[in-house]
Formats: structure tokens, sequence, C-alpha cells
């Protein structure tokens, strides 16, 4: 179990790394370039194409822009038969079954950590639940094949990816390696229409670990996701961020957010 000293550690050798950070932004506000219309359908979720993965919800905030109600869960049944079932599939190209393996071996994985005296849950049972690599092996496939929710989470917790500190500090070159996709990963979800991928895009210009910190990027970003559905940012949030900056780079701020929003929300 991850406590609150480790994922501190954890944040802060990322912070070290960030300046070498290939997805910087400086001071000036500035916004990924448009990408194409084939790569933009790709970053959008399965529910254009008539279905969603399941237990997956989303609720539609404009012509293309969406906010992800619930997310799926870890599927039912045997561990290992849902890994030899679906493992094909996945190593085929099916996004979503790497990405329920993956939530299954980590389900294990903690339920080993939580009650490792305790017998192990039966469904648990002929999965070696102590390979963590497996699991984020699983979950970098999902994102890497285009998983929404593989992607949301591979950005919002390197250490599902990069292990703790220790493990990071012994691979700086996987840790930029890591920041690069995670931007990558995210600004194409934002531009297929994901306002889950603005909130984390906001967030991490804010907290200067993955990308170097630039308070108007986040700023423009949280106004982006509140032009799309307002109930998602709290006012406090966006008034507390607002004093952080100055009059002119808030003004750029709003200029950015217009764009961003264009490219995410707007067919």
């Amino acid at each position: 179990m991850v406590t609150s000293a480790t994922r501190w550690t954890v944040m802060m050798v990322l912070a070290s790394l960030a300046s070498a950070c290939t997805n910087q932004t400086g001071p000036a506000v500035s916004i990924p370039a448009a990408r194409a219309p084939e790569q933009i359908a790709a970053a959008r979720p399965a529910a254009s194409q008539g279905h969603l993965p399941t237990g997956m919800t989303v609720r539609s905030v404009g012509a293309k822009a969406y906010v992800v109600e619930t997310f799926s869960a870890s599927p039912p049944g045997s561990a290992l038969h849902v890994v030899t079932s679906l493992a094909g599939k996945a190593k085929a190209g099916d996004a979503e079954a790497a990405y329920a393996i993956y939530l299954k071996i980590r389900d294990c994985s903690e339920q080993a950590l939580m009650r490792p005296a305790a017998a192990p849950d039966s469904n648990c049972e002929g999965l070696d639940v102590d390979d963590g690599a497996a699991a984020y092996q699983w979950l970098e496939l999902a994102a890497h094949r285009g998983s929404l929710q593989a992607r949301l989470l591979y950005a919002s917790d390197p250490e599902i990816v990069l292990g703790d500190a220790a493990d990071m500090l012994r691979d700086p070159e996987r840790i930029l390696q890591y920041k690069t996709q995670a931007m990558r990963y995210l600004n194409e979800a934002a531009q297929g229409g994901s306002v889950d991928a603005l909130l984390a895009l906001a967030d991490l210009y804010r907290g200067g670990t993955v990308v170097n910190r630039d308070l108007p990027m986040s700023y423009a970003y949280l106004q982006a996701a509140a032009r799309a559905d307002p109930a998602l940012v709290p006012q406090v949030r966006m008034d507390e961020l607002a004093l952080e900056i100055g009059p002119q780079e808030r003004a750029r701020a709003l200029q950015a957010s217009g764009r961003i929003y264009e490219q995410c929300c707007v067919d």
C-alpha cells in the first residue's frame, strides 16, 4: 500500500527531473498543435462507435466533449481465467482487454498486500500477484493501444508505471520517457473530447512534476474544462489560481483557454 510519505518522495524525484521533460512549456502560454482528424478520432472513447467498455459510462457535455461518469471495474471471476482468455485479444490490439487484465492483476496484488497473512482469494489462485511488473505492462499496453481509462490512470499515477523512488533513481531515462508519453496521452485525449484529460493537464501544469510548473497554462485548461461543464470546476479553485498569476498572464491564459476549448470540445 502506498503511504503519503512514499508518494511525496516519488513526487520529489519526478520534480527533480521535470526540467528535462521534452513536453515543457515556458511562461508564454502555448498549446499543442492541432492533430490530424484520424488521430483525434482514435482518442475518442468507443462510445463514438456505438459502444463503451464494460462498466464505463460517459456524459456528453457538448458537440464533441464528454465526461466519464463511471470507470470500468475489475472483471469478475478467476484472475487466471481473465488473463488467459483476454491476453490474446490484448496482444492483438484490444486496448480494453489489456486494461481489464491490468485491473484484475492490480486487485489481486492489492489484496495480497492488505492481507499478507490471510489465505489468498480463490479468484486470485494460480496468479503470481507478486509480479507487479505484469500489471503495469498491461496498463502500458492498454494506454498505447488507446484506452482512455488507461491513459488517464497512466498519467495521473506515475508510481504505477515507474515503481517507487528507488526504481526511478535507477532508471532516470525511463522517467523522461514516461513524462513524454503521459503528456502525449493526455493531449490526444483532450483533443478527442475528454474533459477529464483537460482537468488532468491542469493538475500536471500546477503540480510541476510531470511537466514544468506553469500556472497560466493550468488556469487555461481549467477555464476550458469549466466552459465545457461549469459544475466540474469549483469557482473557489479557479479564484485561488487566478490570484497566483498576474493580470497579464491571466488575460493570455483566457485567450489560450478558448483555443484549447475549440480543439477539445467543438467539432
